[in-house]
């Protein structure tokens, strides 16, 4: 099971509670595995697939975490 996966349990079994919080943003479990499959649907639509590196000036962030995760669902490095 991968990170996603875990996710994605953990959302079906109580998907309002808080997933995850930054300064700016509060998501709860769905709208954060909603929000992975946005972002890997995104990168996916611009070419990004598995095994392709990807790198990531960002700060810590729901943003940056939600890259993360997408790793698993479309296979592309985090770098």
């Amino acid at each position: 099971m991968n990170h996603f996966q875990t996710a994605v349990f953990h959302a079906a079994r109580d998907p309002d509670r808080i997933a995850i919080s930054d300064s700016t943003r509060v998501l709860s479990r769905a709208d954060f595995v909603h929000h992975i499959l946005r972002v890997a649907a995104s990168l996916q639509i611009m070419g990004i697939g598995r095994g392709d590196r990807v790198c990531a000036v960002m700060h810590n962030s729901i943003d940056l975490v939600t890259l993360y995760y997408a790793t698993a669902v479309t296979g592309f490095i985090l770098v």
